[in-house]
């Protein structure tokens, strides 16, 4: 089972989506619709919680769909601003048409 690793500790409640925006192409041919995958804190890596992948999505950043950014797991970053200031800080000379994944998932524990 794969983890995906998160700076902060914003998670949804069990039961309910969300979704997380990387860089890249990894997690869009790591993962699929329906794999299992554990949430975890960093540093650490304490596992906080696991989730079902429901959705997944590339392209370019500037593209994301709303629907997609309105469900963002942090919620600073729920909106385009918001969002690309954090992959800025998180990715060495982010901009809005590099390639990202969008996976959603599903709190199940």
């Amino acid at each position: 089972m794969h983890t995906i690793h998160f700076l902060d500790n914003h998670q949804p409640e069990v039961g309910a989506e969300a979704t997380t925006c990387r860089k890249g192409l990894k997690w869009y041919n790591l993962v699929n619709v329906d794999n299992e995958v554990n949430l975890a804190h960093d540093p650490e890596g304490t596992i906080v919680g696991r989730a079902v992948v429901t959705k997944l999505w590339f392209g370019p950043f500037r593209q994301v769909p709303a629907i997609f950014v309105d469900i963002e797991q942090n919620p600073a970053c729920q909106s385009y601003p918001g969002l690309l200031a954090a992959m800025q800080k998180t990715y060495e000379n982010f901009k809005d048409t590099d390639l990202v994944t969008v996976v959603q998932y599903k709190r199940t524990e």
